[in-house]
């Protein structure tokens, strides 16, 4: 008797792991991070990159989707403002057998959206490299030093710059995104005096929170595969000096330098 209640049970427990496990969800995730701060309140900023990617399914109902995404913050002379972010996504889903999705690349610069459109299906997109000031016109301000005028000026800005392909398939439950996207921020000023028909003057400009961003992933058919790569330069600076005899006029450059250049892999699969 006890064999035979002991059989039942078997029987009946394999047919239900049998029935059941056509219901049982399948996930996959991948996903990495990377943030950092630099320089200071006069010169700096801050960065931040994401990637994730997913597959998952249940029953008669998969979904595959990924994104990648960086922004940044600058700071110059005691000022912050956004450098810029950019943002591309994709996500499909299959529901017994209808397929549907979306592709999307958002770009930001300064503050302002220079780009931001979806599409229902695969999609290229090539933006050339743009860039964007924080003022429309070099904030100045004028004084003297006993009787020599001086001018100060300066002012910031991001640009930015990808080629990415977002793919979709129509049907099943597929998305796979690649290319690189690209977005620094910049700084100039300078100082300036004019004594008669001369001047002799001071000029920086710097290069910073400048991020790379490239991939090449996909989501589907039970898994996800690919690699996210992200690299940063946190600060390149030039001075230069300038000069001016009536019409006569010189620069050189007195002093540069280059932050190391950084590389991570947010994930690899």
């Amino acid at each position: 008797m006890k064999k035979r209640s002991l059989s039942l049970a078997l029987v009946l427990g394999l047919g239900l792991g049998v029935f059941s496990s056509p219901l049982a969800a399948q996930s996959v995730y991948k996903s990495g991070r990377y943030s950092r701060s630099f320089g200071n309140r006069y010169l700096g900023g801050s960065i931040y990159a994401s990637s994730s990617i997913s597959w998952y399914r249940r029953g008669s109902y998969e979904r595959s989707s990924a994104h990648f995404y960086v922004s940044g913050y600058g700071r110059l002379l005691a000022r912050s403002f956004s450098v810029g972010r950019v943002g591309v996504s994709g996500y499909s889903t299959d529901r017994n057998g209808s397929v549907s999705g979306s592709g999307r690349l958002y770009v930001n610069l300064a503050g302002k959206t220079v780009y931001s459109k979806s599409f229902p299906t695969s999609k290229s997109w090539y933006l050339r490299p743009v860039t964007y000031k924080v003022f429309p016109r070099d904030p100045s301000y004028r004084f003297s030093v006993g009787p020599v005028p001086i001018r100060v000026s300066g002012n910031a800005g991001a640009g930015a710059k990808a080629g990415v392909s977002v793919r979709l398939l129509p049907y099943k439950a597929y998305v796979g995104l690649s290319g690189v996207g690209q977005a620094w921020g910049w700084g100039r000023a300078s100082a300036r005096a004019d004594i008669w028909v001369a001047s002799l003057g001071l000029s920086f400009e710097g290069r910073f929170a400048d991020q790379v961003l490239s991939a090449g992933a996909s989501a589907g058919s039970g898994g996800v595969r690919g690699r996210v790569t992200y690299s940063i330069r946190a600060i390149s600076l030039k001075l230069y000096l300038k000069a001016r005899i009536l019409w006569k006029k010189w620069s050189k450059t007195i002093a540069s330098y280059r932050s190391r250049n950084y590389t991570k892999v947010l994930w690899s699969r």
